[in-house]
């Protein structure tokens, strides 16, 4: 699990993706642009709803905090289809859950993405827990 406050920065990061995304499409409601019904409605809190639920159950326990870093969210589990059913509908059509979690997964993937570029430029710290600050250690 994560600390709370890593939340804040992944929510940031989120947002201004998706609003990247509404803006570059010439604001365009449909999935690919994170709306369904409402614009930008497919937002961090949707985002960390299913995340919760594919790693845990649906719906998430009190409290929970999803992990980003845990892989891509899989739309044929059941546990991921209750959590987009409950935000927009039980009739939702599948194909259309299949795109909302693509849409969602690529936020995920920029939300990484800004933690990786943060890190790049940090000095590694010699450890084990570090292999490349143990190797540039073995090498001095």
């Amino acid at each position: 699990m994560r600390a709370a406050g890593d939340e804040t920065q992944d929510r940031a990061n989120y947002a201004a993706f998706a609003l990247s995304v509404w803006n570059a499409n010439d604001a365009v409601s449909n999935v690919p642009d994170f709306s369904y019904q409402n614009k930008l409605d497919i937002n961090y809190d949707f985002w960390a709803l299913v995340k919760e639920s594919q790693d845990d159950q649906f719906p998430p326990r009190q409290g929970a905090l999803p992990n980003r870093k845990e892989g891509v969210i899989d739309p044929l589990l059941s546990a991921v289809q209750q959590a987009v059913q409950s935000t927009f509908g039980n009739d939702i059509d599948p194909g259309i859950i299949a795109l909302i979690i693509y849409a969602v997964n690529v936020a995920a993937s920029f939300m990484n993405l800004c933690q990786d570029i943060i890190e790049i430029g940090s000095v590694p710290v010699p450890g084990a827990a570090n292999p490349l600050g143990a190797a540039q250690q073995a090498w001095s």
